[in-house]
């Protein structure tokens, strides 16, 4: 573990959060500026509502960076970002890179708690695809120009219920990170 000024890296150390400890596990951390958990979590698959309560109980008054890569989540509840009680945020940028995810609940990046996000990385994920039902596109380009997401890695599988996503990537304000490499030519 290093504290190097307002960072805070915890990658790959296994770390383990009981549903004890979760409430006290960021407190005191206000000038945290970045959090790195990349592969930190040994079963991360179960850790994900104790990492929400953590996160929920945190005051991170002055989190910019949040860095959550390589983590076997799955998948995301709409609540994992709902820093210090759901109180408005200034993280700016949000890395959910190679973390097995295969869904996004809807309402997990809210404009009115996350005013300042401007990237999120959701790169070679296992999501294949994205439907009007997870309201997750209309959240993003709630966003409008200011955000950036990057998509890429992810094996969309082509079909009808893609033809939506397709529209959006197309008529989107949000800036997709390498828009022309995204591959739909699965399934």
């Amino acid at each position: 573990m290093w504290l190097i000024s307002a960072w805070l890296v915890l990658s790959s150390v296994c770390l383990h959060i009981a549903t004890a400890d979760n409430e006290n596990c960021f407190n005191g951390l206000k000038e945290l500026q970045v959090l790195s958990l990349r592969n930190a979590f040994q079963d991360s698959r179960h850790i994900i509502s104790n990492l929400t309560k953590a996160f929920t109980h945190s005051s991170f008054e002055s989190l910019q960076e949040l860095r959550l890569d390589d983590n076997d989540f799955g998948v995301i509840g709409r609540d994992l970002f709902l820093f210090d009680g759901g109180k408005r945020s200034v993280v700016e940028r949000i890395s959910l890179r190679n973390c097995s995810l295969t869904y996004i609940q809807k309402g997990t990046f809210k404009t009115e708690l996350m005013p300042e996000l401007n990237y999120i990385d959701l790169s070679m994920n296992r999501i294949e695809e994205i439907t009007d039902e997870q309201g997750f596109l209309s959240a993003l380009d709630s966003f409008g120009n200011q955000l950036s997401i990057n998509l890429t890695g992810n094996p969309f599988n082509c079909n009808c219920d893609l033809e939506l996503f397709r529209t959006w990537l197309n008529d989107t304000k949000v800036h997709i990170v390498d828009k022309h490499s995204i591959d739909m030519s699965q399934g």
